[in-house]
């Protein structure tokens, strides 16, 4: 059998605006003026680091469908594997697509979870690999991560686009005003 390699990452899941680690001139902030994340918050972040979606851009990222690892189309991983197929044990299914072969790899692998009354989230990755172990965890936070930033992003920009006529309005409206100011 391969040999096993995990890795960690921690993801701290705070409000905005606050900063978990302050300067040494500042003070921590106190726990009673911290807003806090509820269980279901962190449950809610926890999910969504488990999604299929997130899961399949990290692995087209990291081209985890080319590792035997991951896609048994593309090979045997080790001697066991290579057993396991031949008795028919351990093959690719027949109607699954590549990617939701590599998904379903990447989940029997993978570890999400909040220790209880804990605003922490600890990714644990498993790989016969030893790299893409700490690559993966390191680049699923990441990706995730990213992905909230740019949710924020969009959220603004789909706000922006639907004030964009009132506020078109309301400046004719203000040019007008300012003619009959000036007659």
């Amino acid at each position: 059998m391969a040999s096993r390699y995990t890795s960690e990452a921690q993801i701290a899941i705070i409000a905005k605006n606050t900063n978990p680690f302050p300067e040494k001139n500042q003070a921590a902030p106190s726990d009673s003026v911290t807003p806090r994340m509820d269980a279901a918050a962190v449950n809610t972040q926890v999910k969504a680091l488990l999604s299929n979606d997130l899961l399949l851009k990290v692995a087209q990222s990291l081209k985890l469908a080319d590792m035997p690892e991951f896609n048994p189309r593309a090979g045997d991983l080790d001697l066991f594997t290579k057993v396991m197929r031949v008795a028919g044990l351990a093959k690719a299914r027949e109607n699954e697509s590549v990617d939701d072969s590599v998904v379903s790899a990447i989940g029997k692998q993978l570890e999400v979870a909040s220790p209880k009354e804990s605003r922490a989230i600890y990714i644990r990755f498993s790989s016969a690999d030893p790299t893409l172990a700490s690559t993966f965890a390191n680049t699923l936070a990441e990706t995730y991560r990213s992905s909230l930033v740019k949710d924020v992003v969009d959220d603004t920009s789909d706000v922006v686009k639907a004030l964009g006529p009132q506020v078109d309005q309301l400046r004719r409206e203000l040019i007008d005003a300012e003619a009959q100011i000036e007659r």
